[in-house]
């Protein structure tokens, strides 16, 4: 009975592994995997961060009602992103679930690279760890090229050992799908302050 029970343990995990190495085939999968390693080498690159001792959040850990693309518009080179539009539209903010990726000693900060939309006036976002507002307001980012901006994240916002939601909202009044007013992402770090 027992050299069965090995046999079916073994073509399960037989089954199982086909199953992954069947996933890892998917062009898409391998193409969104390939897309998120790029994105991470530049974030930890332009924010000057250990991996091992951060967080680091793609578009493509975003969901926002829609699905994360290349975005690129006059001298903005190239990036792959998840934008917000208005607060009436089918797309009004976005959230990515986490880990955290380094013990919880204190303070922690948030690091966003994001692009603001081309209209005359800032589009207001709200941050949010947990529920807990990191930031209100107009948002900081340049509407012309990537900008990364930093804002500081308190220690009883974060939870160690269980999932932590970092959510996005576009606050302007608004339901176009099609032009501003938008806050885009290109990337989020998370990582003890310094």
């Amino acid at each position: 009975a027992l050299k069965s029970r090995w046999l079916m343990l073994g073509t399960f995990v037989g089954y199982r592994q086909k199953y992954f190495e069947a996933l890892l085939k998917n062009p898409n999968l391998k193409e969104a995997t390939e897309v998120d390693a790029r994105v991470q080498e530049l974030a930890l690159k332009e924010t000057e961060t250990d991996a091992k001792a951060s967080v680091v959040l793609t578009p493509n850990q975003f969901t926002a009602g829609r699905a994360a693309q290349f975005y690129s518009w006059r001298d903005v080179p190239r990036r792959h992103v998840i934008w917000v539009n208005g607060a009436q539209s089918r797309a009004p903010s976005m959230q990515a679930t986490f880990q955290l990726g380094y013990p919880l000693r204190g303070d922690s900060e948030l690091i966003i690279a994001g692009l603001d939309d081309n209209a005359p006036a800032k589009c207001r976002i709200r941050i949010q760890m947990n529920g807990s507002t990191v930031f209100e307001g107009e948002n900081p980012f340049a509407s012309d090229h990537w900008s990364t901006q930093r804002f500081p994240v308190k220690g009883a916002m974060l939870r160690d050992g269980v999932p932590n939601t970092l959510r996005i909202e576009n606050l302007e009044a608004s339901d176009s799908m099609t032009g501003a007013p938008w806050f885009m992402l290109s990337y989020a770090v998370l990582r003890p302050a310094k």
